[in-house]
């Protein structure tokens, strides 16, 4: 028994840290790994959703002075969430829809699978940078803000990388299969806007209605 918790704590260790950093230096072996010999494993990208929901919360709480001079205000932890959570679900359902008619290979478990991992670059950065600068002197927010961008491109890198591999695509139909999903974004967002519209109407018609009728019987 203790040899098998041994080798499932190897495993875990492996598929939490080992196998994302070497996606990380390997970025394109690694996502081939990823789809095709299964080492990317669903509950791992799950924990990176999470640390960045984490990340997230921290990064609008613990930040210094300098970087969120109004962190305190109006602070919201569902808000915040939904901040990760509504993008990330965004892009894969637009990326799948897109690729789905452009005779991609990426399944949508694959396509989470891709953002999360990518998105590992920045939680690993952005996590210790919060608390860095609480400790930031004015002439110093520049170099935050440089580590901050050198954040955000290994994660944009890594996920267009991941994304390529994962759907057989060459460079120049990746990019435009981005550029198609951002446009796929802006019409689910718009017809979310347009549904939500519908039923508040709907209710507020609703409601008329019922008041009035109330106002009949007395």
């Amino acid at each position: 028994m203790e040899n098998g918790f041994k080798q499932k704590l190897k495993t875990g260790l492996y598929d939490l840290f080992v196998f994302p950093l070497y996606i990380l230096t390997h970025p394109v072996k690694g996502f081939e790994e990823l789809k095709y010999e299964k080492k990317g494993k669903i509950y791992v990208a799950i924990v990176y959703f999470i640390l960045m929901i984490v990340a997230t919360i921290l990064v609008q709480t613990t930040s210094g002075f300098l970087i969120s001079p109004l962190k305190d205000l109006d602070f919201n932890i569902f808000k915040t969430a939904l901040l990760v959570i509504v993008p990330i679900v965004l892009a894969v359902i637009g990326n799948w829809s897109v690729t789905s008619l452009l005779d991609g290979k990426g399944k949508i478990k694959e396509i989470f699978m891709v953002i999360c991992y990518g998105l590992i670059p920045y939680i690993l950065l952005i996590i210790p940078l919060t608390f860095l600068s609480n400790y930031l002197t004015l002439d110093e927010v520049t170099f935050y803000n440089t580590f901050v961008g050198i954040a955000v491109f290994l994660a944009a890198y890594m996920i267009f990388m991941g994304l390529l591999v994962i759907h057989e695509y060459g460079l120049g139909k990746t990019i435009l299969t981005i550029i198609f999903t951002v446009v796929a974004i802006a019409v689910i967002v718009f017809i979310g806007i347009l549904f939500m519209t519908l039923i508040q109407r709907a209710y507020d018609f609703v409601c008329s209605v019922y008041q009035e009728i109330i106002l009949r019987i007395s």
